[in-house]
């Protein structure tokens, strides 16, 4: 039966990785968003889209975010 236990710190581990995916979506989006809009201001040579893109991507990923913690509760129950 020694060959059944499993002795690796496996709740720090995936907790800190759960953290830092939830990071990287929110960064990822963020800056998505902040390239699009860029994108758009120099082809429309206007400064309004950058910012709007950022916060655009800021609530996208923010949703992502959200969606992923609400899956995972979900499956502990």
């Amino acid at each position: 039966m020694a060959g059944n236990r499993d002795d690796s710190p496996r709740g720090p581990v995936l907790g800190a990785a759960a953290v830092l995916s939830l990071g990287f979506q929110l960064l990822a989006s963020a800056l998505g968003g902040f390239f699009l809009g860029s994108l758009l201001d120099r082809g429309w040579r206007t400064s309004a889209f950058a910012p709007a893109g950022l916060l655009l991507g800021l609530l996208v990923g923010f949703h992502r975010a959200y969606v992923l913690i609400k899956s995972t509760i979900r499956k502990r129950r």
